[in-house]
């Protein structure tokens, strides 16, 4: 079992603890992030449907504002600049991950690295 960041919005939200549906999808978030860090992968900003605010690569101030909305893009870049992006919906369990993009030809391998990672494995 992973073990996630402990998020400051979880703390406000459900001082009793998280209910075993919310932990999965922080289990699931945390884990794609280090998948796509470990492939080269970094991540870059969070889009909350206003604006995109940087993370600088961090993966607790990622979910601190992913799981405080309802729908968030996550974006990722490679080492020369390229982004991608991974859509979340929350609420959804092992289906959170609803859209990712990535070039036609995949040069950079994003696609093929979002294709080896399976929510069900953090359920």
């Amino acid at each position: 079992m992973i073990t996630t960041p402990v998020l400051e919005i979880d703390k406000l939200i459900h001082p009793n603890g998280l209910p075993a549906r919310l932990k999965v999808e922080r289990r699931i978030v945390f884990a794609l992030i280090e998948h796509l860090q470990n492939v080269g992968f970094e991540i870059d900003s969070v889009d909350d449907g206003y604006d995109d605010i940087s993370v600088h690569n961090n993966a607790g101030d990622a979910m601190e504002l992913i799981f405080n909305l309802d729908y968030a893009n996550l974006y990722f870049k490679n080492k020369q600049g390229n982004f991608h992006y991974v859509s979340l919906s929350m609420g959804e369990g092992t289906d959170m991950i609803s859209d990712w993009s990535y070039s036609h030809d995949d040069a950079d391998g994003f696609g093929a690295a979002m294709d080896k990672f399976d929510t069900e494995d953090y359920a």
